[in-house]
């Protein structure tokens, strides 16, 4: 809608300047601001138009299984120490 207004603007300045209200150098001043408006209007166009498109999306991983490898929490995986102690350490300190 903005593009054609500035298509408007500019034929009202013709007229403008048909009618002896506007300079010609007036004209070309506003015809060159009119006409720079617009390029940026086309480029937002373009932007908003190409955000608009769905993109694919690559997964994050090609294996979607959950790792089971430790499903007992009371068992640190291996290599890893959880800072407290397990419930069997825990029975057979007394605690």
């Amino acid at each position: 809608m903005a593009i054609k207004s500035s298509s408007e603007v500019e034929a009202q300045l013709e007229l403008a300047r048909a009618y002896g209200i506007v300079s010609g150098e007036t004209l070309r001043t506003m015809a060159n601001e009119i006409a720079s408006i617009r390029r940026q209007l086309h480029s937002l166009r373009s932007r908003v138009l190409e955000a608009a498109k769905p993109h694919a999306v690559k997964p994050e991983t090609t294996n979607r299984k959950p790792d089971t490898r430790n499903l007992d929490p009371a068992r640190p995986i291996e290599g890893q120490h959880s800072g407290f102690d397990t419930y069997e350490q825990r029975l057979t300190d007394g605690v």
